[in-house]
């Protein structure tokens, strides 16, 4: 994303970056900020949540696009800097103000680094570049964005305990608060141990006056039960089971008083889930999102501005990219990965991406493993090229420079199935 930074500062520093001020969704930007990281926070065993205070208005006016771009940075470093725990979204309102905080439990930044942390092209350590590079340019670009938005970015952090950084957006007062969950439970039973996930199920219900009962697993309970999956038994004469996506456990309950949280866990798709609600009532675009469902790809490509240009793309239909640079390194990472789609640059130092399809296509074959989709990159426009791209084992081919409209199209293909 390095010519990408570089671009959009540039645009803000010259005055030609332009917001807009149309109604959105908190809700909605909130799910769509954490979505493009739920198969990275489960890789990594972090607790991805975003928890919405009721005094949140269902639909505010400002720039959706621009707040969004803010947050999607503002998580994905949370979860970069974090090996464990936790990352949160909360929203909230504060002084005629929409404050988004991203909190981490990653290291923490010492106190006298703070002041220099929006600067631009600044990194706390030059090892911090190696290890993930970038530019230094994100939170600079992040608080140059809010600022254009009326609004201001502020840090906090303490080593050993974690970061919050918080986005504050002025109000419009054009628009009523609207509360589409009235119709809530007057008290839950809750499965749920005391991690990220079921603290955001208590602080949901307890700020919508619901009452909660803790429960033992096997515990009779008439009534709505929210149970996190690594609870195995759950009350037999209770009314409802709204259950928690996390990773271990299974409940063996297929009947339809089964509702399941989606991903990412938020505090609005909990109560969407308690008030029996398949999606958003008052988003007009839910199924438009869920086709533009995060895809994990692999890139492998080993010229640095094509690599850019094509995570950009990738990046703008809601993928989540690994990028590699040599052939070696793209048949480990492909074969290590879950990728719903792998591009590989056919000409790469090391191991060019002809063999590297080949050590792939024969590692799935001898484990029994479902083909992954492999898709060429190639500047070579010949038939005889194009041939042996589909020899070594590739599904097809794209010819670079990569065409917007070209991978927009493999990429809806994907998602179709």
């Amino acid at each position: 994303m390095v010519l990408n930074d570089i671009l959009d500062f540039s645009k803000i520093e010259a005055g030609l970056l332009e917001v807009e001020r149309i109604p959105f969704s908190p809700a909605q930007v909130a799910s769509e900020a954490l979505s493009p990281f739920v198969a990275k926070a489960l890789d990594s065993k972090l607790a991805l949540t975003a928890l919405l205070t009721p005094r949140i208005p269902a639909v505010l006016k400002g720039d959706p696009a621009r707040f969004r771009q803010v947050l999607i940075n503002l998580v994905s470093n949370a979860i970069k800097f974090t090996s464990e725990g936790y990352v949160t979204l909360t929203m909230d309102l504060f002084d005629q103000h929409l404050v988004a905080s991203v909190a981490d439990s990653g290291a923490g930044i010492p106190r006298e680094k703070l002041v220099e942390i929006f600067q631009p092209f600044n990194q706390l350590d030059p090892s911090i570049h190696r290890l993930y590079g970038g530019t230094g340019l994100g939170l600079a670009i992040c608080q140059r964005l809010m600022q254009l938005m009326g609004g201001r970015l502020t840090m906090s952090s303490e080593v050993g305990v974690g970061t919050v950084v918080r986005a504050a957006l002025p109000l419009s007062q054009e628009l009523e608060p609207t509360d589409f969950f009235t119709n809530l439970p007057a008290e839950v039973g809750l499965l749920a141990g005391q991690d990220a996930y079921g603290q955001l199920v208590r602080s949901t219900l307890e700020q919508r006056g619901v009452k909660t009962q803790s429960l033992q697993p096997g515990e009779s309970f008439r009534g709505t039960v929210v149970v996190d999956t690594s609870f195995a038994r759950v009350p037999e004469d209770c009314q409802q089971v709204v259950i928690l996506h996390t990773d271990s456990g299974s409940l063996g309950l297929d009947d339809e008083r089964l509702h399941w949280v989606s991903r990412p866990f938020t505090s609005h798709s909990l109560l969407r889930a308690l008030v029996g609600q398949e999606s958003d009532g008052e988003l007009e675009n839910d199924q438009a999102w869920e086709q533009q469902r995060t895809l994990r790809v692999l890139l492998a490509e080993d010229n640095p501005i094509g690599q850019t240009v094509v995570r950009l793309m990738l990046e703008q239909e809601a993928c989540e990219v690994t990028v590699v640079s040599d052939g070696g390194d793209a048949a480990r990472e492909a074969i290590e990965g879950n990728y719903q789609l792998v591009l590989m640059d056919v000409q790469m130092p090391t191991l060019n991406g002809l063999d590297a399809t080949r050590q792939v296509r024969a590692w799935e074959q001898q484990h029994g493993r479902e083909p992954v989709l492999i898709v060429a990159l190639t500047a070579l426009a010949y038939e005889t090229d194009r041939r042996s791209t589909i020899e070594a084992g590739m599904n097809s081919f794209l010819t670079k420079p990569v065409v917007v409209s070209e991978l927009k199209h493999l990429i809806s293909e994907i998602r179709k199935g």
